[in-house]
């Protein structure tokens, strides 16, 4: 987690260790503050032209290296919020009213996300587009946290294109959503 100049020689111990090839996960990569602002990620935090002379460091060292997105969440009070109009593409309550989550206690106010609908073509093609910018970096691979793991939050906007609040529009929207980031990979 962090700056290449923190993360890049703990990975380069470990390989010489254990005598074979290794990947680093690598967190908080970003230029925004850790838990905040997804999936405004981009510039990396050292700038391009530092982050990718480290990938190509990690490779001329038989290392590889995957980052950390989110591919649930968007910040709420993320930039890209207000200019995508991301409310629109967010998982909604019954109510009408966006679920309200907080990863980061360290910033509170900045801090609030809220799961996205990945039925939508918003969510789906805006980490589309991250993982293809991210990966012109030359790094091996994207991790998009909390797909597999996290449960759905039920979504009843009827100008998603799902039944309200079920179905299988959670399973089938991440589906296409993973399929359209290997497409754009």
């Amino acid at each position: 987690r962090g700056p290449s100049h923190v993360v890049l020689p703990g990975a380069e111990r470990i390989q010489a260790l254990v005598g074979t090839p290794v990947a680093l996960d690598w967190y908080w990569w970003h230029h925004t503050p850790y838990d905040t602002h997804f999936p405004d990620y981009l510039p990396p935090r050292e700038g391009a032209e530092s982050f990718r002379g480290a990938v190509n460091r990690l490779h001329a060292a038989d290392l590889r290296a995957i980052v950390y997105i989110n591919g649930r969440l968007w910040g709420t009070r993320a930039p890209s919020w207000q200019a995508k109009q991301a409310k629109r593409a967010a998982c909604k309550r019954a109510d009408g009213d966006i679920y309200h989550e907080l990863y980061c206690i360290f910033d509170p106010a900045e801090a609030e996300v809220t799961p996205m609908c990945p039925a939508t073509d918003l969510w789906q093609s805006t980490v589309a587009e991250l993982v293809r910018n991210i990966l012109a970096y030359g790094l091996d691979g994207v991790y998009l946290d909390q797909i597999a793991h996290t449960e759905p939050a039920p979504c009843h906007d009827a100008t998603h294109g799902h039944p309200a609040g079920g179905g299988t529009h959670w399973r089938d929207g991440y589906r296409a959503l993973v399929q359209r980031a290997r497409s754009a990979a």
